[in-house]
């Protein structure tokens, strides 16, 4: 025997730096994230002081396992996992302020028209509070406190936070049967909100309540994500299209009341 295999590195210890730096790379973008309100690729390799590719390749393990969670702008945040909230797909999974809390000094435009603070709940709306919302349960026979989040203008602009991925998911399996709805797939929905992120809002006319177009704007938490949504309805009849502007600058001013309360 001459001893040389002996002298060989003992098996299974070949990778442990390689895995050593792994785990302290991983370490340091769970404390980035935590640190930081969303991170990027680029800022994640930045700090790392590697490639993108690996950044890219330890964000992706990090959301697998929940530490993570990729935004609609491709930015990674804190995941449920890491910050002890909940990050179901069709979701929105933060508590819901008083929309009436919030409304002490409505803007004079939206002065005695319906408005509504919804969250997603697997891929349904749900209304959680509402003022002035009288009307429309006579338009509509019943109030109406359900519905696909593609068919209203709420849920577009709720969706809309999500990336294309998160959306494919929600919908992989179809559409739910709606009357009047005019997004029928998943190709049609991607324009859609490709149209709502320029824009900063949403509109629904027919699709829900008859007689009223409805517009939406998303209530978002610091990280980017929406907590929810505000709906505000407007009669189609005489509606000033002018005054589409005016509805969306006072809603986002609400909105932005009910973000401060988060």
């Amino acid at each position: 025997m001459t001893g040389v295999g002996f002298a060989s590195r003992p098996a299974g210890r070949t990778g442990e730096p390689t895995v050593v730096g792994s785990v302290d790379r991983a370490l340091r973008l769970l404390v980035l994230l935590q640190e930081s309100e969303s991170v990027s690729v680029k800022d994640a390799a930045e700090h790392l002081g590697t490639a993108p590719s690996t950044a890219h390749r330890l964000l992706s393990t990090l959301s697998s396992h929940g530490f993570a969670v990729q935004d609609y702008m491709r930015r990674y945040r804190a995941g449920p996992a890491l910050s002890g909230g909940t990050d179901q797909v069709g979701s929105t999974a933060a508590p819901a302020p008083s929309v009436a809390d919030c409304l002490s000094d409505v803007p004079v435009l939206l002065a005695g028209l319906p408005l509504q603070f919804v969250r997603l709940d697997r891929g349904q709306l749900r209304v959680l509070s509402a003022v002035n919302s009288e009307s429309l349960a006579v338009v509509s026979g019943a109030p109406r406190t359900s519905a696909p989040a593609f068919v209203s203008a709420a849920g577009k602009a709720i969706l809309s936070r999500m990336t294309n991925r998160q959306i494919e998911e929600l919908y992989g399996n179809g559409f739910p049967s709606w009357p009047g709805s005019r997004i029928d797939s998943l190709r049609a929905l991607k324009r859609a909100m490709t149209s709502v992120r320029s824009s900063g809002y949403a509109t629904s006319s027919y699709e829900t309540i008859p007689g009223y177009t409805e517009l939406g704007v998303s209530v978002n938490l610091r990280d980017g994500s929406a907590a929810g949504a505000l709906s505000l309805w407007v009669p189609s009849v005489g509606a000033d299209s002018s005054a589409l502007s005016d509805y969306v600058a006072s809603l986002r001013e609400v909105a932005s009341r009910v973000a401060a309360k988060k």
